[in-house]
């Protein structure tokens, strides 16, 4: 009731004497004044009395889908941005935000649906491979990813973020020498690139180089204290470092920062299993399981952990997965199972 009076207040202070589309435009740019400020509800009045005087303003319906997406409410950003598609066909920011939504929401497929839309109309744009790139990325298809990617960096050599997908890409591989070019080039533009360290940490850490690794993750947590992905991997190394006691709270912390990363669910997993707290190490690695199956060693660990817990035949299974995944050699394999 109070919004929508809010509303009627907004129309009647414009006055009679402006036409329709400048007060349409006025409340767009009030909106996105407010928005700027990060003042999502006031922004959404402005966007609202917008609609008011034209229920199909496509730029009104984009904007408020971006206060929903901004503000992780993304059912009602894909309403809006599928709205503003029906009003304006031809709108191609409307396609390219649902896009990430839909990137966000886990339908890949729809999401490169809509980006095959804007290649129509735009091709050879570098928003376009970054989104594709990332979807891929998630969909665990790797070369296409990079693929993406390098279309990139042939017109945008230096672009860090790229640099720094390709580098984890390639490390993902197990491809370390391609992984840290790369990540030495992102540095080498932007030496203290919180994301740029934090990713060659994790490389040397899956190469062998844990020592190295501490180094370079401790440098990373300098610059972001707080960012749950850095905590979560400084865990992972202490694991692997053997310090346990040292790992677990960060891990902790990292979950209790992002709830939804499966890798921090992998890890603490990994950490019962090594601490031989087998039944508790099943619980979060299935947990880990459901955000997303294709953790890059997740089957391996669910396979040890049931094999230590003496449930050799699920151990079986789930090392025959990791066996299909590359996450155990066949020779390991024929070892534990055999």
């Amino acid at each position: 009731m109070f919004q929508n009076y809010f509303v009627l207040i907004l129309l009647l202070l414009v006055g009679c004497s402006e036409s329709k589309e400048t007060r349409k435009q006025r409340f767009l740019i009030q909106g996105n004044e407010k928005f700027d400020k990060q003042e999502y509800g006031e922004a959404s009045k402005f966007f609202e009395a917008a609609l008011v005087l034209d229920s199909c303003f496509s730029d009104a319906l984009n904007n408020l889908g971006t206060v929903a997406h901004r503000t992780q409410n993304f059912g009602s950003a894909m309403e809006y941005y599928s709205r503003a598609i029906e009003c304006n066909p031809e709108f191609i920011q409307a396609y390219f935000n649902r896009a990430n939504v839909f990137y966000d929401l886990n339908q890949p497929e729809n999401a490169l649906r809509d980006l095959e839309v804007i290649e129509k109309e735009h091709p050879d744009t570098a928003a376009v491979y970054h989104l594709r790139g990332l979807i891929y990325w998630k969909l665990h298809q790797p070369e296409k990813a990079l693929a993406n990617y390098r279309r990139i960096l042939g017109r945008h050599a230096e672009d860090t973020d790229v640099l720094i997908n390709v580098g984890t890409l390639y490390a993902s591989l197990d491809q370390f020498d391609s992984g840290r070019y790369y990540l030495r080039k992102a540095l080498a533009l932007k030496p203290e690139d919180a994301q740029a360290l934090n990713a060659i940490a994790i490389l040397e850490a899956d190469a062998g180089h844990v020592a190295e690794a501490a180094t370079w993750i401790n440098k990373a947590i300098g610059k972001v204290p707080d960012d749950p992905y850095f905590l979560n991997n400084k865990g992972y190394i202490l694991l692997l470092m053997k310090s346990y006691d040292e790992a677990l709270p960060l891990i902790n912390e990292s979950i209790a920062l992002d709830p939804y990363n499966g890798w921090a669910y992998r890890n603490k997993g990994m950490y019962y299993v090594l601490t031989q707290k087998y039944d508790e190490g099943l619980r979060l690695l299935h947990q880990a399981e459901k955000i997303d199956p294709l953790i890059d060693q997740l089957y391996y660990w669910i396979g040890e952990a049931y094999l230590k817990n003496n449930q050799r035949d699920l151990a079986c299974q789930y090392f025959k997965k990791a066996l299909e995944h590359n996450q155990l050699a066949s020779v390991d394999f024929d070892s534990k199972c055999e």
